[in-house]
């Protein structure tokens, strides 16, 4: 004759977290079925999540549950990681190592039969984000395949996960141009024209206003 089964304190609770969350063990004795579908799905829903987002590859992707609470921490570790990321600061002196061993190793390509040159980079100050300007000549004829790759090697070598990277390309010649143009004359002044009285026009004109009334 069997003797009833008694259940404990132990199964009853094991039971009613089954009937609740479903029986996990069951998932992890059969990997070639619950588990593979949901790696499965893991795999399709990141391939689409990147195809519709791919101007931000540099952001980090992480599969989340509102049931269990699985990988929340990590959310706010990984926020403050990328704070860390963004107020980091880099020498100007490491900066253009980088630079000089990037265009040596790959020379910038151009546009319109013009060769850019990269001479100097610098990072900017009091960004939000991490901005860096490069001055150099012809850089506005840069193509934009190499500001791709400038960034991915500049990614390769600092760590600036889950922020994006600005590169400003300055051409220092034409700056050059601009102030010697510029130099000593008014903005909008008209060349070879120069004001009377040092610029007391307002003298001059109320003089001559006087003048003619004074004819009449």
């Amino acid at each position: 004759e069997k003797k009833p089964h008694v259940i404990g304190k132990i199964e009853a609770i094991k039971n009613k977290k089954i009937a609740k969350y479903g029986d996990k063990s069951a998932v992890a004795k059969t990997p070639a079925t619950a588990k593979t579908k949901i790696l499965d799905l893991h795999s399709q829903v990141s391939r689409r999540i990147m195809n519709d987002y791919n101007f931000t590859p540099w952001a980090p992707l992480i599969f989340t549950s509102s049931v269990d609470g699985k990988n929340l921490p990590k959310l706010f570790d990984l926020a403050l990681e990328i704070m860390d990321r963004r107020e980091k600061k880099l020498s100007t002196r490491d900066l253009n190592a980088w630079l000089k061993k990037t265009t040596d190793r790959h020379p910038p390509a151009g546009l319109k039969n013009k060769q850019p040159k990269l001479r100097y980079i610098t990072q900017e100050i009091d960004n939000p984000i991490p901005a860096f300007k490069v001055f150099g000549a012809h850089t506005k004829f840069l193509h934009w395949s190499y500001k791709r790759h400038m960034d991915r090697m500049f990614r390769e070598e600092w760590d600036y996960v889950g922020t994006p990277v600005q590169l400003w390309f300055i051409d220092r010649d034409v700056e050059k141009e601009r102030d010697i143009k510029l130099g000593g004359k008014r903005p909008g002044a008209k060349k070879g024209k120069k004001f009377k009285n040092n610029g007391n026009r307002d003298e001059t004109i109320r003089r001559k206003v006087q003048k003619k009334k004074d004819l009449n």
